[in-house]
């Protein structure tokens, strides 16, 4: 099989890498970030990393755990992203409304951090069981476990905008636009990769597979923007918002940290 597409995306990914790199810098060096924006930004720098490894997908020697990380981690991390995002709305509008310097507040952010990564701890054992032996059902079978995490985060992130997004706009409105924005992208994302990923987990995976064999220019050019959409903009994305928060962010502006 030509590997071409493959390397393609490998290649989309370490270039939007590269990218999220230089543009996030500046604001990473300034302390520009929340808790909730430091977890998100490695999560997806760790998913960049691992899609930048895609061109192993399909060769013959490959297992088949590990092409499943290779081929899942990155909507498993776009899942946990997700629901950090929408935390980080919760986050920012208590500390709009209550300020920073009330330990009360403080201490329930805290808390509320702790309850985040216990979440992620779940989220990653539950993945890494999950991961396939073999290439049967089971295989596809994890794909269908993340379409429902997808669903069900796009919904999450629907709910908060209407929330905290639209709460966060009368406070500070430029800072509440990027958070919309960002907030559309990740929605669209989700949406796109969980429909994808229901579909490979109802006995789609193997007509995709084999779309791949015998036509490999029909399937690179549905998926290369597939994944486009999924995982390289919204990494850019939110690259590009960090770094107008980062120019936001003076005593002026009452932007939370």
């Amino acid at each position: 099989m030509n590997n071409t597409s493959n390397i393609l995306i490998s290649t989309g990914a370490f270039a939007s890498l590269l990218y999220t790199i230089f543009k996030i810098r500046r604001p990473f060096k300034q302390h520009s970030f929340n808790t909730f924006a430091y977890i998100i930004l490695l999560l997806i720098m760790y998913s960049l990393v691992v899609r930048s490894f895609y061109f192993f997908v399909d060769k013959p020697n490959i297992s088949p755990k590990l092409q499943g990380f290779i081929s899942t981690y990155p909507s498993i991390n776009l899942v946990i992203c997700s629901y950090l995002l929408s935390n980080q709305w919760v986050y920012d509008l208590l500390i709009f409304i209550h300020g920073n310097q009330n330990q009360f507040l403080e201490r329930q952010i805290k808390v509320f951090v702790v309850t985040s990564i216990i979440f992620i701890v779940i989220i990653y054992f539950v993945y890494a069981i999950s991961l396939p032996q073999n290439f049967d059902q089971q295989f596809q079978d994890i794909f269908y476990f993340i379409a429902i995490f997808e669903i069900i985060v796009s919904l999450l992130l629907m709910c908060s905008i209407l929330l905290y997004v639209k709460r966060i706009i009368l406070f500070n409105q430029r800072y509440g636009r990027f958070a919309f924005a960002l907030g559309i992208v990740f929605i669209i994302a989700n949406v796109m990769a969980g429909s994808l990923n229901f579909y490979l987990g109802s006995g789609g995976y193997d007509p995709i597979t084999q779309l791949k064999t015998t036509n490999e220019l029909l399937w690179a050019m549905i998926f290369i923007p597939f994944f486009v959409i999924t995982e390289f903009v919204p990494a850019i994305t939110f690259a590009v918002v960090m770094e107008k928060y980062g120019e936001e962010q003076s005593p002026n502006n009452n932007l939370p940290r």
